[in-house]
């Protein structure tokens, strides 16, 4: 007998948690991606204690590889060695352009997450960081939607102005087909 493995692309669902605050919207926003070994639920209540979070609208993101810790609790991690090979050879055969501009939107979202990681270091007022996570966020949006929509071998136009409700109905738009 032979054993074979097959790779099949197939779409996944992520899990986000959620926690909108008691006061009036619009909200300040503030998305967090966890670390190794956790879940969604330890960095919401990560995110919760950050001084003034009550007033922000707070998501945390879980990592797509859940596994068992020697406990027997999920958790999730946001990578594995596994087929490793496979997702460089894919990233490597992807139209070029499109790997430039997912490179190019990577950067972007890092130099904006590690410059508001700084600012929030400063210690600025309540007030401050507030209207920081606000601009961040908003900034975040447009440039996630881009992403995701060349990581599916769709184009959005890459335009200053098309306003995020566009581009998240071009991105909707595309799950849709």
């Amino acid at each position: 007998m032979t054993r074979t493995t097959l790779h099949v692309e197939a779409r996944t669902h992520g899990r986000v948690l959620v926690r909108r605050p008691d006061v009036a919207a619009p909200w300040p926003t503030l998305i967090g991606f966890h670390g190794y070994a956790e879940t969604a639920e330890i960095h919401l209540a990560a995110l919760e204690r950050i001084p003034g979070a009550d007033r922000w609208f707070l998501a945390a993101v879980q990592a797509l590889h859940p596994f068992y810790t020697r406990h027997q609790t999920v958790v999730a991690s946001w990578m594995t060695s596994e087929d490793r090979e496979l997702a460089i050879a894919a990233y490597e055969a992807a139209d070029p352009i499109a790997r430039v501009r997912l490179d190019e939107l990577a950067d972007t979202m890092n130099a904006l997450l590690v410059a508001t990681c700084e600012a929030f270091q400063k210690r600025a007022s309540l007030e401050a960081a507030t209207h920081l996570a606000s601009e961040t966020a908003a900034r975040l949006k447009p440039l996630v939607a881009r992403a995701g929509a060349v990581i599916n071998g769709y184009d959005i136009e890459k335009s200053d102005d098309m306003t995020t409700g566009e581009q998240q109905a071009a991105v909707d738009a595309l799950l849709e087909k």
